[in-house]
């Protein structure tokens, strides 16, 4: 018996007239009493269930429940719940009665496990079997038979003497499903605990529940497929179609054929299926088998009565949902490649994901009105949105929100989109040539009549697919004049290792780590080609030096992953490596400080660390005090007056550690001090 024992389960199934067996529960109309007077009983301790099934068998006073079935014998709610009708004698309807106050003693899941196994000599047929099973609302196991007619095939699930699921041809036992079960979605509404503890198991694969509307779901529940499954669907799932299909496929007639198909794989395996033009996959996974639908990012709702047979196609290669997602999405016709997760660093922010790598990013500050509003307008594209904020028209992107912008669209025009760029602000020669480069759409807020961030000031914009006069406000109809339909990039998409290292801040310090360690002597052959990408030689600098390290003095490079990885003290490293650092020879400290310098850019940059230890530098070299103070000055940007004091603080450590620099050190820091 598998029954999740809850107290309201244990409530319910603690009643004098229940008596559990070894593969479920047996149901009398009176209390306990020897096993002679009931010899169901006897039965009901020899039939074994499915695995994860629950038999519910009928004893003494209770087979009346299913006697001289008539179409008023139950009666059905909205909400799948079930009453006794009018139809038959008292007997039978109090037998119903007691039946269904069984029944709905459970809670939906506990119901999900249950099926009713007649005992004895039954002789049922397929018809009756199916009357049966709309009655009770559960499913009804019965021994196979060779006429198959009178029941819509895709009700029925055939067993194997052994309980394995096979095609209905070849079954000795015969499931028969409900046309309305009692809860299509019986784990809804659970908590995380439940669902986790449930997944932690397989589930039972012998599962079709239609749901009353036209639909009909097989296997995994849907809350557990959304659980299991959901974010990994929304994030890389994109619609399939015709053209997605592998070229050698088969026939399946019936829902039970195509459990029984998938059944039949291998753990891990995943199959594409379509059902007339619907087109899904199922996986056959340690959770058991769930179908589930990239197109709305949940399970799989199947047509109830499917005009044509289903077609089946395994997919070979052992992969995990979400590359199996991309992997597919790169084998379409004008794809080229796998479609990596958006990631964001520094200034960007992903506001909305719309899933199959659309997103509409955010960078800097802008109001949610704001964003909401585009990203009503955003949804309805096919590509991606990134809008840069400003608080004011006449403000330009900052450097860091440039480095952003240059990041982000790299990894949107890699997974070869176009996005579209918005952005209120001044649209400054950097701006400009980010997106030239990217050869993006730019949308631009025009000085109007609105104030703020008003959507009444006038928008325009080039590089869009189609060319429109000035619009009051973003709209749905003005976004897509600019993004225009399946618009892919041209530019030369960099190579898959590549592209997932460069596409990982190395803030996430596991994440490099662990890219290093599938790809990492393909990247080191890669690394000369980090030049050819991004708009800006900085974006990217980071992520070269990191390499260009990584390979002369791995514990330096461990020195830099931990900088970027950082919090506000995250300088205090960079700057415990300067003593060491400053008694190599010329050539090597000048290298070594090329690449400090190179780690503070990019989406993190950290244009005080940068300042200052180009300051030691210069000074280290020699340099004029004006050509030292004119370092530190330029960056004033970077040192706000109220965020000094820590930055003194590192300088006199370096003069405890370096006390003959001790003068020059104390250089430096005068020049923080009376930074304007």
């Amino acid at each position: 018996m598998t029954l999740p024992l809850t107290q309201r389960v244990m409530d319910a199934i603690c009643l004098d007239h229940i008596i559990p067996t070894g593969s479920g529960l047996h149901l009398r109309r009176d209390g306990m009493a020897a096993l002679t007077d009931d010899p169901l009983m006897l039965a009901a301790f020899d039939v074994i269930a499915p695995d994860g099934n629950t038999y519910i068998t009928l004893g003494k006073g209770m087979t009346e429940a299913f006697d001289d079935l008539a179409p008023d014998s139950a009666r059905v709610g909205d909400d799948g719940v079930r009453a006794p009708g009018g139809a038959g004698t008292h007997a039978q309807r109090v037998a119903r009665g007691l039946l269904y106050q069984f029944l709905n003693g459970h809670p939906d899941y506990a119901l999900d496990r249950m099926v009713e196994r007649p005992l004895g000599d039954h002789d049922l047929n397929l018809t009756a079997a199916a009357a049966r099973a709309d009655v009770a609302g559960l499913p009804v196991d019965i021994l196979a038979t060779a006429d198959l007619s009178g029941v819509d095939r895709n009700r029925l699930i055939g067993f194997s003497r052994d309980l394995r699921i096979v095609p209905i041809d070849q079954a000795q036992i015969i499931r028969v499903v409900p046309l309305r079960h009692w809860a299509p979605d019986p784990y809804a509404g659970q908590g995380k605990e439940l669902l986790d503890s449930v997944l932690s198991t397989p589930y039972p694969s012998a599962r079709i529940t239609f749901d009353g509307q036209g639909g009909v779901r097989l296997g995994l529940p849907p809350a557990l497929v959304a659980h299991a499954y959901g974010e990994v669907l929304r994030r890389t799932g994109t619609p399939l179609d015709a053209r997605d299909f592998p070229k050698t496929s088969q026939l399946i007639q019936g829902y039970g054929d195509l459990l029984a198909a998938i059944a039949d794989s291998p753990v891990g395996a995943h199959t594409m299926i379509q059902v007339g033009d619907q087109v899904t996959l199922a996986l056959h996974d340690a959770h058991g088998m769930s179908f589930v639908d990239p197109a709305t990012g949940q399970e799989t709702v199947f047509a109830a009565d499917p005009a044509d047979p289903i077609r089946i196609a395994p997919l070979g290669g052992e992969m995990d949902l979400e590359t199996r997602l991309l992997d597919l999405a790169a084998g379409r016709p004008g794809g080229d490649g796998p479609r990596l997760p958006v990631r964001v660093s520094g200034a960007a922010d992903v506001y909305r994901d719309f899933g199959g790598s659309r997103t509409l990013d955010v960078i800097g500050g802008v109001p949610s009105r704001f964003m909401d509003r585009i990203a009503e307008a955003a949804s309805r594209l096919d590509q991606s949105v990134v809008v840069i904020g400003s608080e004011r028209l006449s403000d330009a992107p900052t450097p860091a929100e440039l480095a952003a912008l240059d990041w982000q669209l790299f990894q949107h025009t890699n997974n070869r989109g176009v996005p579209v760029v918005i952005t209120r602000g001044t649209v400054s020669d950097g701006l400009r040539r980010i997106v030239e480069h990217y050869r993006v759409p730019l949308l631009h807020q025009t000085a109007g009549t609105g104030t703020g961030f008003s959507l009444d000031n006038l928008w325009a914009g080039v590089g869009g697919a189609t060319t429109v006069p000035p619009a009051k406000e973003i709209t749905a109809d003005l976004l897509a004049a600019y993004a225009g339909r399946r618009r892919v990039s041209t530019l030369d998409k960099a190579p898959a290792a590549l592209s997932s290292f460069l596409t990982t801040p190395l803030e996430n310090a596991d994440a490099i780590r662990a890219a290093l360690a599938e790809h990492g002597s393909a990247l080191r052959d890669l690394r000369p080609e980090i030049t050819k990408f991004g708009a800006t030689a900085g974006v990217f600098a980071a992520h070269a030096a990191f390499l260009n390290v990584l390979d002369r003095d791995p514990v330096f490079a461990d020195t830099l992953l931990t900088y970027r990885a950082g919090g506000d003290d995250r300088a205090d490293g960079l700057f415990a490596a300067v003593p060491a650092v400053a008694t190599q020879e010329p050539a090597v400290r000048d290298a070594a400080f090329a690449e400090i310098d190179a780690i503070t850019l990019g989406t993190l940059d950290d244009g005080a660390s940068r300042a200052i230890l180009k300051a030691l530098h210069l000074h280290l070299q020699g340099a004029p005090e004006g050509t030292v103070r004119d370092m530190i000055y330029s960056h004033s940007t970077y040192l706000p007056r109220d965020g000094r004091t820590q930055w003194i603080r590192r300088l006199q450590d370096l003069q405890r550690q370096m006390p003959q620099h001790a003068d020059g050190l104390n250089q430096v820091a005068l020049f923080v001090t009376t930074c304007p």
